[in-house]
């Protein structure tokens, strides 16, 4: 009985080691990605790091359902990446839209990445009283962002350092009101 026990013990021991092993990325270094909330969820939360050796980042996303009752089911992607490479991002989404998808290409030539939007709606409610994050992250270092409690995302900003083959970040927040 006490060794059934402490195999137990050890099992749930490395369960906890797993489950708080540290964020899960949606991409490797240098790779493709793409990412997308589920249903009726929006983007609730970036974060990423840089490493030098591969000049690229790694991202990770956090959804939750949208604010004042929203189920923001009618989704469009943007038509084509919305940045060429070595260029600034100034993205936002369609009138009245939430971002809950992001897609990206790397390329090593250019040590940069293009990202492509996915942005959803609810046809009862529009995004009011926005604002403009200011930068999240600093070149190289980590970006850290949650947006503000009751707000969405309607926007994504960054500028490009070919000096540092990085990014720095900004984003759209805006609430969401009914039609009244």
């Amino acid at each position: 009985m006490a060794q059934k026990f402490s195999v137990l013990a050890l099992v749930a021991a490395f369960a906890v080691i797993f489950v708080n092993a540290g964020p899960r990325f949606e991409n490797e270094y240098e790779e493709t990605f793409s990412f997308e909330c589920p249903q009726d969820e929006v983007i609730n939360a970036v974060y990423s790091v840089h490493n030098n050796k591969h000049d690229d980042r790694r991202y990770q996303f956090d959804c939750r359902q949208a604010p004042s009752g929203a189920t923001p089911g009618r989704c469009k992607w943007s038509d084509d990446y919305v940045n060429k490479w070595d260029e600034d991002i100034m993205y936002m989404c369609p009138p009245n839209m939430a971002l809950a998808g992001v897609r990206s290409e790397f390329r090593k030539k250019s040590e940069d990445r293009r990202m492509r939007f996915k942005c959803c709606k609810d046809s009862n409610l529009l995004t009011v009283s926005c604002d403009l994050t200011t930068y999240r992250n600093d070149f190289d270092e980590e970006l850290g962002y949650k947006v503000t409690n009751g707000r969405i995302i309607a926007g994504w900003f960054s500028v490009y350092s070919s000096k540092k083959s990085d990014r720095r970040h900004k984003f759209l927040e805006c609430r969401y009101r009914n039609f009244d």
